[in-house]
């Protein structure tokens, strides 16, 4: 099915259609990518767009209402082209969580269902923007992750980092790498020495001296003489 124009009117005609043909079919491709990215101004009530998302949730809950009966579960498969700027936001929110990053993290920084994200990282992945590795996904070169990442004003991309380091607080390493991109020193030299504490309890202590060393060096970025003279102490053991 073609993609709804971008005004209600047309999106809320394809919802009709997709009704329908779920009733008596059976999976649904539908394009949307005609439809406004989100941020994009509305002049008629100069307001900016909620993107696509919103309503791929409304399309999602119709075709799992009309399931042709209970007899057969309803399916659609939304396409959006790799230009839509919805998917440029998604790769820029990605490429701060680092060149491999895990989904479902990228779709709690994006505040967005991971489905719909799912989807996104779909068209990327069909442009050839990202490739999949194990069980995350990655950008297919460092020079794409590069431009995405540089594109991101600074002030946004240290927010993002923050948001990151909290989200992977259990995991001390990661969080250290974010801390240190958003330059909160201090809090990067506790997250590395929690986890050379982890890998000295897992008996790496190759890990452990490269761990406690970056915690050494954030705390001298910090001025942080306390922390300094305990990681140190540590590092002497």
């Amino acid at each position: 099915v073609d993609s709804p124009r971008d005004e209600l009117d047309s999106i809320y005609a394809r919802y009709q259609q997709v009704a329908r043909l779920s009733k008596f079919a059976g999976g649904i491709g539908i394009s949307w990518s005609r439809v406004r990215s989100r941020g994009a101004l509305i002049r008629g009530t100069n307001g900016q767009s909620n993107g696509i998302v919103p309503f791929l949730r409304t399309l999602d809950s119709s075709v799992a209402a009309v399931n042709q009966g209970g007899r057969r579960k309803g399916a659609a498969c939304v396409y959006l082209e790799p230009w839509h700027a919805d998917v440029e936001e998604f790769l820029r929110v990605a490429a701060v969580a680092g060149t491999t990053f895990d989904l479902d993290l990228v779709a709690r920084l994006h505040g967005t269902d991971p489905e719909a994200v799912a989807r996104l990282a779909e068209r990327a992945l069909d442009a050839g923007l990202l490739t999949s590795k194990g069980a995350e996904l990655a950008f297919a070169n460092r020079v794409i992750h590069e431009v995405l990442y540089d594109a991101i004003p600074p002030a946004v991309r240290v927010s993002r980092h923050r948001r990151i380091a909290e989200l992977v607080a259990a995991r001390p390493e990661a969080a250290a790498v974010h801390h240190e991109a958003a330059a909160d020193w201090a809090a990067a030299g506790d997250a590395w020495a929690a986890a050379a504490t982890e890998a000295q309890r897992r008996f790496a202590n190759r890990d452990a001296e490269r761990l406690l060393s970056a915690a050494v060096a954030a705390a001298e970025r910090a001025g942080d003489e306390a922390a300094l003279a305990e990681v140190s102490l540590r590092q002497g053991q």
